[in-house]
């Protein structure tokens, strides 16, 4: 059941980052209006890849035909605008303070990692879900190994004080890198962008397996620093033995865990595949401290 709701969610998340450009019902402002200023007061320095984004859909600003509000990092849904908390940070850092109808979509979009760690990235971030695809391709000559974990903390840490510079790196974030190449593709100028999502997965395949995901994106990292104290953690049945030998469930861990030792930590993204591999059904996800 699990791995079939992973599915569901990341195919309809990367059919809709597909199809909302193609029918262009992608709008940024307020109800059908679109205005370079409305987007600096809201994105401040994130506005210009947004404002270019519009300009190419819909030339002059004005009136369009927009039902979506949202920049690639966020989506409108009724009164807020669900937001990674990650961008939200660096308009904090830039000295900009966004509308609270985006102020509060961040809010909630912080409170859901809270809650339930990384469950974006094992669920919805649409660069995880490629990546995952591409891993099949990885040749037994690449680069065996990975990156140390905490080098997203630094990551993240560079994306908050970049804006102080001048400068942000969320238009360039995985999972925004691939909303910009499908519209891109459809609208034009998504050569730049591509190629950087390109060089990430071929990091991902010829040397680091998924070390984008596991140490070098700054949204996983935040979702890993709030989720140590989330509802649900992969755990196991004490009462029930592991099978002599299986290492199963490590194997299919995409972010490099080891569940059989009962210590995934907040890096796990709860997708569940070591609990449909297990033999002897022992691992399972539920509230900290639960009695076995």
């Amino acid at each position: 059941m699990n791995r079939i709701l992973r599915g569901l969610t990341q195919s309809s998340v990367l059919a809709l980052l597909a199809a909302v450009p193609m029918v262009q019902i992608w709008a940024v402002g307020t109800h059908t209006r679109w205005s370079p200023e409305e987007l600096d007061h809201r994105y401040g320095p994130l506005a210009d890849p947004v404002t270019s984004l519009m300009t190419s859909v819909f030339g002059e600003p004005g009136e369009v035909a927009g039902v979506v509000t949202g920049g690639i990092w966020s989506i409108g849904l009724g009164p807020v605008e669900l937001a990674d908390p990650v961008a939200l940070g660096t308009l904090l850092t830039a000295g900009v303070v966004p509308p609270m109808a985006l102020a509060l979509g961040g809010l909630l979009v912080l409170a859901l990692h809270v809650l339930l760690g990384r469950v974006f990235c094992g669920y919805l971030c649409p660069y995880g879900t490629i990546s995952r695809l591409v891993s099949r391709l990885r040749p037994t000559f690449a680069v065996q190994g990975g990156l140390p974990r905490w080098l997203g903390y630094v990551v993240l840490a560079v994306a908050l004080v970049a804006p102080m510079l001048g400068l942000s790196v969320v238009p360039w974030l995985p999972y925004a890198g691939v909303g910009a190449v499908l519209q891109g593709l459809v609208f034009g100028s998504w050569v730049p962008v591509a190629v950087v999502v390109g060089v990430l997965l071929a990091s991902d395949v010829f040397l680091w397996e998924h070390g984008v995901c596991r140490s070098l994106c700054p949204s996983g990292a935040l979702q890993t620093l709030v989720g140590r104290w989330r509802l649900l953690r992969l755990e196991p049945v004490r009462k029930v033995p592991c099978t002599g030998g299986c290492h199963l469930c490590a194997e299919v861990c995409w972010l490099g865990l080891d569940p059989r030792a009962g210590a995934t930590g907040p890096d796990c993204d709860q997708c569940g595949r070591c609990i449909g591999v297990c033999p002897a059904s022992r691992l399972v996800l539920r509230r900290p401290g639960k009695a076995s």
